[in-house]
């Protein structure tokens, strides 16, 4: 049987064949590539977030690390109050002898501003080492000076911007002075805010950060940076309401200068107060932002190259076979032309007779 030339013509490629064919491969590339790249960014994520996990733990550590040196301050200058408590001069009551050992005591400590000695039921200041008349009343504090005075343990009794024992902003620490099994005294110490601020340079705490004291009433007791401005102001309330929930943990929130920042803090279970560290926001996201982007660069590249090969690999396909076909049309045609121009006769049928085609 002769395959006319009009046939072969009506079975070569289609025009559209080429689209065709490159989408089809497309399609598949896409089918293979995209679950690729779906596994690799869920694989991202995890890395970013154990990136982010480890970050927490590592100022988690920190700040727990700052936490427990504002409670041993704080032991200390307890301790330092009991020493001062059992002064033989309170046992006579002899308490301008007191006042002469409570002013040489400041003089020589640098990180008390005052002592006074308060007499718990008319919560009046009946001695002291600065120059104020006496006895004077405690106007700020009476509720802290009962709470020595019921449970016999010393406190840190608040934060003062400006209060009764110092015009200038004060921590105030109190202890009971006991004789013969009762509170005789409440002994007051005001603290200048630095000794607690200072805890921030001796862990080398990083410039960029921002650390905060905040005690048990939730007033900034302490601060890494412009600690005077913020000394005595209440916390944000996100930061208390996290305070208030947990013991520690990590949250994104505003600071107090309306910056973003990450915090953490964790909350002392001995004396209440809470250290807060704050990174700035672009600290943390920065390099996981660049991490994103180098992802998504190789898994953008990585697509453009297999539907680039894909589209090569098409047109080639499509390529050899219209050289395919054009050989097979030139077989045809000298076929034809030797069949048209033979000399002898040269008839095609079929084996039941029948005559498909002859030469003239």
């Amino acid at each position: 049987m002769v395959v006319s030339m009009n046939s072969l013509q009506e079975r070569r490629t289609p025009p559209g064949a080429t689209n065709s064919i490159t989408s089809s491969l497309i399609r598949l590339v896409l089918t293979a590539v995209v679950p690729l790249l779906v596994f690799g960014g869920g694989a991202a994520w995890v890395i970013i977030d154990q990136k982010k996990t480890a970050i927490a733990s590592e100022l988690g550590a920190t700040a727990r690390a700052l936490q427990v040196a504002v409670d041993r301050e704080l032991v200390n200058q307890f301790a330092a109050m009991q020493v001062l408590a059992t002064a033989v001069s309170l046992d006579a009551g002899k308490l301008p002898a007191f006042e002469e050992r409570a002013r040489r005591v400041v003089k020589s400590n640098k990180q008390w501003a005052s002592i006074s000695l308060i007499e718990p039921r008319s919560h009046l200041i009946i001695a002291g080492s600065f120059p104020i008349p006496t006895p004077h009343p405690v106007s700020r504090l009476p509720s802290r000076v009962d709470e020595v005075v019921r449970t016999r343990k010393s406190l840190v009794a608040g934060v003062l911007r400006v209060g009764t024992f110092s015009p200038d902003p004060r921590i105030v620490l109190m202890s009971p002075v006991v004789r013969d099994n009762e509170v005789r005294y409440v002994l007051a110490v005001a603290m200048h805010p630095k000794s607690v601020s200072d805890v921030f340079t001796e862990q080398r705490f990083s410039a960029s950060w921002t650390g905060a004291i905040v005690d048990s009433q939730m007033l900034v007791a302490g601060r890494s940076r412009e600690a005077e401005r913020f000394f005595g102001v209440r916390a944000t309330p996100t930061l208390v309401d996290r305070i208030t929930a947990a013991e520690s943990g990590m949250f994104t929130a505003l600071n107090q200068e309306g910056d973003t920042v990450y915090t953490v803090f964790s909350r002392s279970p001995i004396t209440g107060w809470t250290v807060a560290i704050g990174v700035p926001a672009r600290e943390v996201d920065g390099p996981i932002q660049r991490t994103l982007l180098q992802l998504a660069g190789v898994g953008g590249a990585l697509l453009l190259f297999a539907l680039a090969l894909a589209w090569g690999v098409g047109r080639e396909i499509v390529r050899r076979r219209h050289a395919y076909e054009d050989d097979l049309r030139e077989s045809e045609e000298r076929f034809r032309l030797l069949f048209d121009r033979s000399v002898d006769a040269i008839v095609l049928g079929t084996p039941e007779g029948c005559v498909l085609t002859a030469n003239p």
